[in-house]
């Protein structure tokens, strides 16, 4: 969460959703978030604060793990605790956890770096570049991709500008550097990110052949314990899967014919309080 203010990540989160949907209103925002259209409008313009109960609420129904949720609460404290000591403390906790945050982020990748994970394209487009008859023209990758050619030009100014693309008298070409993105990125990016990836994979039910696709679900009633431990056995197999689809995508006389995307959803079905 790169925000100072909690009312700053609900304005980012709106944000991204109409990215997502112009139609999308603050109506709409707001009866997700279990509030009043007034109530909302209210709270943005800082006219009605937060109580702790219902950041708790609005944070649940963001979809934020414990450390997002502590941080949105601590937010929500500072400003409109009712004591000036409440404020000073939860402010002094969330300066604690910013410090302790820089120290162990200083190898991570800068915020611009995740920007390419702004739009699904940005990695699609890099990947394209391995493919048999490439071509930088932006008018074959905008077909190649379905995008238009004015998105396929902003995302090569930003593959540029990251320098993992270079240009080489008109042709792009990946460098050698290598994008390692931290389990750390901001949210709103890696929702964002999974969402259009998602809309391209249920596109692919319709527009795709079975054999251009691989679609399966397992759905089966857990104990809490067994979470934390399956989500540790996906993390393996999406480990296991990246390694043999490089080596077999560098095997020599290979050609690269096509653009594939892993996307694993491991989630709750039902609406119950029981996990």
């Amino acid at each position: 969460m790169n925000h100072n203010h909690y009312r700053d990540i609900l304005r980012e989160v709106l944000k991204e959703r109409q990215k997502i949907n112009t139609s999308y209103s603050l109506r709409a925002f707001a009866k997700s978030l279990g509030l009043s259209n007034s109530q909302l409008s209210r709270i943005l313009n800082e006219k009605q604060g937060l109580s702790i109960k219902k950041a708790k609420c609005i944070a649940e129904k963001l979809g934020f793990n414990k450390h997002e949720d502590q941080i949105f609460c601590l937010m929500v404290q500072s400003k409109d605790a009712r004591s000036k000591k409440e404020r000073d403390k939860a402010l002094e906790k969330l300066q604690e956890i910013n410090n302790k945050s820089l120290k162990s982020s200083s190898k991570e990748l800068p915020l611009e770096d995740y920007e390419l994970l702004r739009e699904w394209y940005n990695i699609a487009i890099l990947e394209l570049m391995d493919t048999e008859g490439f071509s930088s023209n932006p008018s074959w990758i905008s077909k190649e991709l379905g995008i238009t050619s004015f998105l396929v030009k902003e995302s090569i100014k930003k593959l540029l500008n990251l320098g993992v693309v270079e240009n080489q008298s008109g042709q792009l070409k990946k460098t050698q550097r290598i994008l390692k993105i931290s389990q750390s990125i901001p949210s709103d990016l890696m929702k964002n990110y999974y969402d259009q990836l998602l809309s391209r994979a249920k596109e692919s039910i319709r527009l795709q052949s079975m054999e251009e696709r691989h679609l399966s679900s397992v759905t089966i009633s857990l104990d809490e314990d067994d979470i934390q431990v399956l989500s540790g056995e996906i993390d393996k197999f999406r480990s296991h899967f990246n390694t043999m689809a490089e080596s077999l995508a560098y095997k020599k006389g290979k050609k690269r014919k096509a653009v594939y995307s892993l996307t694993t959803q491991f989630f709750k079905i039902n609406t119950g309080s029981n996990l």
